[in-house]
């Protein structure tokens, strides 16, 4: 199967080598098969939003698929935000902020993990630990933290813009939404990570994500991706797709 993987992935690059520079910066080769899917491009889209950025990984995707589009990247953990910066040289339309978004302002804890990925405002869950063993280590450091609603005329966002939002957060994205109703109630698409089984504490549920974006108009249309147990097989979590309505 990973032979199977790797060959597939190998023969994606050959057929867009303009990509095979950002396999060191972390390239996600599955999504950016899924974002060029014809009926996303029929949106579009002409901002995004990318929200837990990390190094980069998505940014890379969205300033390669979507080169039309401003693309706003949020990113709190200070080493993780000097990549992203390294990144940010190479694509004009991308903008890149160092903090990280919620339902309040000020300062946060946060939990940086060993495995960057893996990182939250949320403590990491025995579920997760179990599961990916190699997450076990983490330290917690202080991070700024806004709201998506408050900087909106600062990113010059408005009711018009054709938006794409995604949320990767670690299970704090029900929070990223309470801090961002306005701006979010107002893409035209939102992909964000859900959880199938708890893997931090105190969470976002597919069940409670759901329901947050049903309430601000937005129908369920299946997932991009989703993050298998590598010993059980069960879907741990998944990254929805919700399209206004």
């Amino acid at each position: 199967m990973k032979f199977t993987k790797y060959l597939d992935d190998a023969l994606f690059l050959l057929a867009n080598p303009r990509l095979i520079r950002w396999v060191p910066h972390g390239l996600q080769i599955q999504p950016n098969r899924a974002y060029r899917a014809p009926w996303i491009h029929d949106l579009h889209i002409n901002t995004i939003l990318d929200i837990g950025a990390n190094v980069g990984q998505a940014a890379i995707n969205f300033c390669t698929l979507f080169p039309a589009a401003v693309v706003h990247s949020f990113e709190p953990i200070p080493d993780c935000f000097a990549q992203l910066k390294k990144v940010a040289t190479a694509f004009p339309a991308l903008s890149v902020h160092n903090f990280a978004l919620g339902n309040e302002t000020g300062q946060i804890d946060f939990h940086q993990n060993a495995y960057s990925p893996a990182s939250s405002i949320l403590p990491m869950s025995d579920e997760h630990i179990k599961s990916y063993p190699k997450t076990i280590e983490s330290s917690t450091i202080s991070v700024p933290i806004r709201r998506l609603d408050d900087i909106a005329a600062e990113l010059n966002l408005s009711k018009q813009t054709r938006m794409l939002v995604k949320i990767d957060v670690q299970g704090y994205e029900k929070n990223v939404i309470a801090g961002g109703n306005n701006v979010i109630r107002s893409a035209s698409i939102v992909v964000v990570e859900t959880s199938i089984k708890s893997l931090y504490e105190g969470d976002s549920s597919f069940r409670d994500l759901y329901q947050l974006l049903s309430d601000l108009g937005f129908d369920y249309h299946g997932s991009l991706e989703q993050l298998i147990d590598p010993k059980t097989g069960a879907v741990l979590q998944q990254d929805a797709v919700f399209v206004k309505k």
